[in-house]
């Protein structure tokens, strides 16, 4: 009876782990139960509300239009709207209009890998007079699956507040942080944007020299790594004399999966003789640079020091 339970408890241990990674291709809603669109979804809207919320606090702070400072108190939806144009343009409007052609670049890269090992060792015993025959049989197998998908959003910031306004009204909502998998939550891109337009406003940004233009980069990198195994086992104290029977046996069940999702937000604003799809173009080109001085940075970890060489 023992045995029996004993089994019972390896079968129900194995399919547990072995079933918590099984997925053909580990993707993020395997885990997060958020697709891929719904990411990017939340994480422009989230963008728009910060972008919102600065110009209305600049608004606010700087009082160059009491007016429009009024109309937007309990609505900042009302940015970009007819009625928002024209009292902005009755102050002085030359302080947010230079913002009109600025983009925010949104470069994903979402990575997920999933291993399975299973491995199980077993003894055959048969005794006789002075001693037992024992035959051991082993067996291990291992599965590894990993996805990995990368692309790049860019909007301008006017097109944002406006063409998705009823996209982000119907389907956003003010997530809390996620601490198991936060680019499924809030990831205060407010204090990003806010950043950015302080130091915009107080200071000169540096210019990329790839680029000759100037643009604020932020990198996320979320890991979440988790894993667990089983290892059930048993063993009879006597060998019978008759036939080979099972002696003793053990199994390993083992199932881990890491979820590695990167964002890169690029914010850029150009002078006023820069169009839009240029702009555009600039936000989504400091990325390149980001990422290309980074692979440059890691190299540079890897090379061996020449004094280290013995002469």
């Amino acid at each position: 009876m023992k045995l029996d339970r004993l089994m019972r408890l390896g079968c129900i241990g194995a399919l547990a782990v072995q079933t918590a990674g099984c997925t053909i291709r580990p993707l993020p809603e395997n885990v997060t139960r958020i697709d891929t669109f719904a990411i990017v979804h939340k994480v422009r809207c989230e963008a728009r509300s910060a972008i919102m919320h600065v110009i209305y606090d600049y608004i606010r702070y700087t009082n160059f239009s009491p007016q429009l400072t009024e109309y937007l108190r309990n609505n900042l939806e009302r940015i970009g709207d007819k009625k928002f144009d024209r009292l902005a343009k009755g102050g002085s409007f030359s302080h947010i209009d230079k913002y009109s052609n600025a983009s925010i670049a949104l470069d994903f890269k979402l990575r997920g890998n999933e291993n399975n090992d299973l491995s199980g060792a077993s003894s055959l015993a048969r005794a006789f007079a002075t001693g037992a025959d024992v035959i051991g049989i082993n067996l291990t197998t291992t599965r590894i699956r990993d996805d990995s998908r990368t692309f790049r959003i860019v909007d301008n910031w006017w097109d944002l507040i406006v063409n998705n306004r009823e996209r982000c009204l119907r389907d956003f909502r003010n997530f809390g942080e996620n601490h198991v998998y936060p680019i499924t939550g809030s990831l205060n891109l407010l204090e990003i944007i806010d950043t950015f337009w302080r130091l915009n406003e107080s200071t000169n940004l540096a210019v990329f020299k790839d680029t000759g233009e100037s643009a604020f980069i932020d990198t996320l990198t979320f890991t979440t790594t988790v894993s667990g195994s089983f290892g059930p086992s048993f063993s009879i104290a006597s060998p019978s004399q008759r036939a080979f029977l099972i002696k003793d046996a053990s199994g390993t069940f083992g199932a881990g999966r890491t979820d590695e999702h990167q964002l890169i937000v690029s914010v850029y604003i150009p002078d006023s003789a820069t169009s839009r799809e240029k702009s555009k173009e600039i936000a989504s080109k400091a990325i390149d640079v980001q990422q290309a001085r980074g692979v440059l940075q890691g190299l540079e970890r890897l090379t061996f020091p020449l004094s280290a060489v013995p002469r």
